[in-house]
């Protein structure tokens, strides 16, 4: 595999990346950073986009877990960005349940272990933050990597099939705020398999896109909260609900004074009794029952929830309803509800920011979220009595065995299963089945999907998104065969 240098383009960055609109390489730690834009980009949307280009090569060719990775440039411009990198997870890592990629992107070369990279870039005025228990590697001469194999870490689409090549086709979306990197990702790298396709997506929360679609002011919509049966009945009565990834919503808080790498654990009686106004201070015997041995403050505890409408908020609350009849009978759950305590910030990036801002605050927000304000994120008690952090594992677990409907809006929250985290839940694309009115729209609207779907798979990974179980994945590409324009089937899905 040659290497080739990279002239412009110096990012040393997590897989776990977030929040590009309001974030300059603001990374979680452990994590490399130079904050500058880059090429008229700011640094972290360069990062994604960059990023989300990559494929695995090979993970069998070091003995120190290190992964060799190729970039795929397809422009004049990409080419010039291409580059070879490792990138390691070492065991052991403090975050390694979040299982952090870091890339070393270099003018020449690979990396040659830990020390020969903190060398190198202390030289070029980089800043590295190593993980803890991560062993440093000697320096040693980089080896000849094996030649490129086909990548069989995610799935793919069939070598036959492939986007048509549509032209003169714009695609506008709205909605939620949680795969809105993801679909960023996968909308800047479309755009070089299909040039003659623009698409856009704003995202605005999930309620938000939720009415966008439903007045036909967007193609699809995007929303964290499936809609509600009797109003598709009434509103929107073709909608298709297309699963695209999955994810974790956390509570996360600011709590001065604990001892360094303190990991609080909550119960779902304990964040209930928070968001009910029943547990006030940080020091309450539920609080401290959750937590054994640790100094808890007697300071007073500040809810924050999302004041918009959010999908976001409807995982949140149909968790608490599952877990508090109490909950259940007096707030409900739903994109909003009228909460007895606390005060409210728009968007996920509002909260986290809200909690950053305030001694003894309590948020919950999407995960990424949390690890990009260098929030904490907890342990919450499951269904089985077990306090689970949210990992790709435990997320993924939350989805399995959950019986999945012939519409695939299913919720699983609270779930069964010994190691499944609690509060997770799935992110869907809503689409139309016999209402759209243009034939090349609902062609290029339907191959993009799929395209999510399959080839597109390796870019939720690497961006810290939970793949859909292949069941459930196969749905959802199923659902595209049910599009229509005045009859005619606009999608086929492809033999696998």
């Amino acid at each position: 595999m040659d290497k080739i240098p990279l002239k412009r383009h110096e990012l040393i960055l997590n897989a776990r990346l977030i929040d590009s609109a309001s974030r300059d390489a603001d990374l979680p730690k452990p994590y490399w950073r130079k904050p500058t834009p880059v090429a008229g980009r700011d640094a972290l949307t360069h990062a994604q986009h960059i990023w989300s280009m990559a494929s695995i090569v090979s993970d069998k060719d070091t003995a120190d877990g290190s992964i060799c990775v190729k970039w795929k440039g397809q422009t004049e411009e990409e080419r010039k960005e291409s580059l070879y990198a490792t990138a390691s997870c070492p065991p052991g890592s403090v975050d390694d349940s979040i299982r952090p990629v870091h890339v070393d992107v270099r003018d020449h070369g690979a990396v040659s272990g830990t020390d020969a990279t903190n060398a190198n870039a202390a030289s070029r005025g980089y800043s590295y933050t190593p993980p803890r228990n991560a062993n440093p590697r000697p320096r040693r001469t980089p080896t000849p990597r094996p030649q490129a194999a086909t990548p069989t870490a995610q799935p793919t689409a069939p070598a036959a099939w492939s986007p048509r090549q549509i032209s003169g086709v714009a695609l506008q979306g709205s909605g939620a705020t949680f795969p809105n990197p993801l679909y960023q990702a996968w909308i800047s790298v479309y755009k070089n398999v299909v040039p003659g396709v623009t698409i856009s997506y704003q995202a605005v929360g999930s309620g938000q896109g939720q009415r966008d679609f439903i007045r036909y002011l967007t193609d699809f919509g995007g929303t964290d909260s499936a809609l509600p049966a009797d109003r598709i009945a009434a509103e929107a009565p073709d909608t298709l609900h297309v699963p695209m990834v999955i994810g974790a919503v956390v509570p996360t808080y600011n709590l001065p004074g604990l001892p360094a790498g303190t990991v609080l654990r909550f119960s779902p009686e304990t964040l209930s009794g928070i968001y009910l106004g029943e547990i006030t201070r940080w020091n309450d015997p539920k609080i401290v029952a959750d937590n054994p041995g640790v100094p808890l403050p007697d300071l007073a505890i500040t809810p924050v929830y999302r004041s918009d409408s959010s999908g976001t908020t409807a995982i949140w609350t149909d968790y608490l309803a599952k877990v508090s009849e109490t909950w259940r009978t007096r707030v409900g759950a739903g994109t909003t509800v009228r909460w007895p305590t606390g005060i409210g910030a728009p968007g996920n990036a509002g909260v986290a920011g809200t909690v950053v801002r305030t001694e003894g605050a309590i948020g919950y927000v999407e995960q990424a979220f949390a690890i990009g304000n260098r929030l904490p994120v907890p342990a919450v008690k499951n269904a089985a009595g077990n306090y689970v952090l949210p990992t790709p594992e435990t997320v993924s677990a939350a989805a399995a065995g959950v019986t999945i409907p012939e519409d695939l809006r299913f919720s699983i929250t609270n779930p069964q299963g010994a190691n499944s985290y609690p509060i997770a839940g799935l992110t869907w694309i809503l689409i139309r089945s016999q209402t759209y009115t243009d034939v090349p729209k609902a062609q290029a609207l339907t191959d993009f999907l799929y395209w999510c779907l399959t080839e597109g798979q390796g870019a939720a990974v690497r961006l810290g998104y939970v793949q859909l179980p292949t069941e459930v994945r196969l749905k959802a590409m199923a659902q595209l065969n049910k599009v229509r324009v005045r009859g005619e089937q606009v999608f086929t899905t492809p033999p696998r």
